[in-house]
Order: C-alpha cells, then sequence, then structure tokens
C-alpha cells in the first residue's frame, strides 16, 4: 500500500474517532437528568422534632432524649422547633409549663404529651398562639392559658386553618372580642375542648367574624 494513502487512511480514522466521542459527549450533556434520588438525599430530616423542658435549642430535636454518642437531644421551646421543623411536619412537646407566644408561619401538627399538664403560658403579656394567613394548625392535648391582649384572641389569634383537639383554652384575656379565640377571615374547628373562664368587656368566649 502507498505510505502516502495509508497515512491519510489512519488521520482519516482517527479524526472520525474524535468527532464522534465529542458527538457522544455532548449528547450526553443534553439528555442526562441528575436526580436528589440518585444521591440517597434525606429531605425529611425534620419531618419530626421534639421539644421538652429538659431540652435545649442548641441541640437539633430528633430525639426525645439526649443522646451523648449522636448529639441528638430535644428542643427546650416550642417557638424554636417551629423554625426547625419541615413544613407539614409535627411537633411532639413533653408535659410541662413553657412560658412562650407562639407564631405559626408553615403548616404543622403540634401534639401535647397529656391535656393538663402541657401548658403553653402567656404569662399575661400577649398571646399564646397566632395562626398565619394561609397556615395550618393542628393543635391537641394541650392547655393554653394566661394569655392577654388589649386587641381580640386572648389565648389563639387563628388568621389561617385551625383544628383544636383536646385541648383547655383558660384564663386568657383579650380587650375586646374572643378571649379565648380569635378567628379572623380563617377557619377554626374545635373538638371535645374546654375554652372558658375568659376577661373581656363583651363576653364572647370565642369570636368569629367572615
Amino acid at each position: 500500500m502507498n505510505y502516502k494513502i495509508f497515512l491519510f487512511m489512519f488521520i482519516a480514522v482517527s479524526m472520525a474517532f474524535i468527532f464522534s466521542g465529542t458527538a457522544a459527549a455532548a449528547s450526553n450533556n443534553t439528555t442526562t437528568t441528575i436526580l436528589s434520588s440518585d444521591y440517597n438525599i434525606n429531605t425529611g430530616s425534620n419531618n419530626t422534632i421534639y421539644v421538652s423542658t429538659q431540652g435545649n435549642d442548641s441541640w437539633n430535636g430528633l430525639s426525645s432524649t439526649y443522646n451523648k454518642t449522636t448529639g441528638s437531644g430535644p428542643k427546650a421551646s416550642i417557638i424554636n422547633a417551629t423554625g426547625t421543623v419541615a413544613d407539614n411536619g409535627t411537633i411532639y412537646v413533653a408535659n410541662g409549663i413553657y412560658y412562650e407566644h407562639i407564631i405559626i408561619t408553615k403548616n404543622l401538627k403540634l401534639i401535647g404529651q397529656s391535656q393538663n399538664n402541657t401548658i403553653i403560658d402567656g404569662s399575661n403579656n400577649g398571646q399564646p398562639i397566632i395562626i398565619n394567613n394561609s397556615c395550618i394548625l393542628t393543635i391537641t392535648n394541650f392547655t393554653i392559658e394566661n394569655g392577654q391582649t388589649t386587641t381580640d384572641g386572648g389565648g389563639v389569634a387563628n388568621w389561617g386553618d385551625s383544628t383544636i383537639i383536646n385541648c383547655n383554652i383558660w384564663r386568657n384575656t383579650a380587650g375586646y372580642c374572643g378571649g379565648g379565640i380569635l378567628n379572623y377571615l380563617g377557619m377554626v374547628t374545635v373538638n371535645d375542648s374546654n375554652i372558658e373562664n375568659t376577661i373581656m368587656p363583651p363576653t364572647v368566649e370565642v369570636y368569629i367574624t367572615e
């Protein structure tokens, strides 16, 4: 075979191989989709958060008791837990008194250990629970007490969609209406709960405006 012809064929084959590889690479770059499932990413680690009076807000809230080995343990405050839990997550709260003013800014479930002994206390200086517009809250097994406001909704002020189950809402004070619960342009469902001993000029325990 003529040397020049052989050299030409060698170069042609080499160039074809290079262009073929480049085309394949370009094709892969435009068609490959990387999914989070390919990497086994855990996106729901904060779906359940625990709170205890024996907890610490610097802990991650992923277990109900402190674990020295993992460093995991319950939060000390409900309000810290609401900022930590994932949207549509659940917060479990152990018995105790929590002196807090909690603003709900996401969809979640708040579950106390027992109705009479898991207490959110407003310290007569603000509303214990406020649910923001478009937020969905289910709260179960709590006593909500000693809330105080110069406006409406001494215990619970709801602008969202709330379901209250097996709760005591008592000894709360409002300046106008809804010493126990104010529902303003939202929806409140109350099941198996006690709403009493509230203080406000009009004697209305639950005030609903539409």
